[in-house]
């Protein structure tokens, strides 16, 4: 079974160590239109509430996120 949940980038921060960019913080909060066609409805019956914070240390991966953007977050049981 898997739970899809639409999120909305709130926040990507550098993190650096003597000037030189070490990783990216980035937070992901549950996006809410609050409307009837809310794609968070699979999950949630008001207005949804969640979190997704991750430290980016890979620099092939530094930049996917950009704040402001929309994300879909796939949950399903790691088996």
């Amino acid at each position: 079974m898997m739970t899809r949940a639409l999120m909305t980038c709130h926040a990507v921060e550098d993190e650096k160590y003597k000037e030189a960019k070490r990783g990216e913080h980035v937070r992901l909060e549950a996006y809410a239109s609050g409307g009837d066609d809310d794609p968070n409805k699979s999950w949630s019956e008001a207005t949804p509430s969640g979190r997704v914070e991750m430290f980016i240390s890979n620099p092939g991966a530094w930049g996917k996120f950009e704040q402001g953007k929309n994300y879909y977050v796939d949950f399903r049981l790691a088996e």
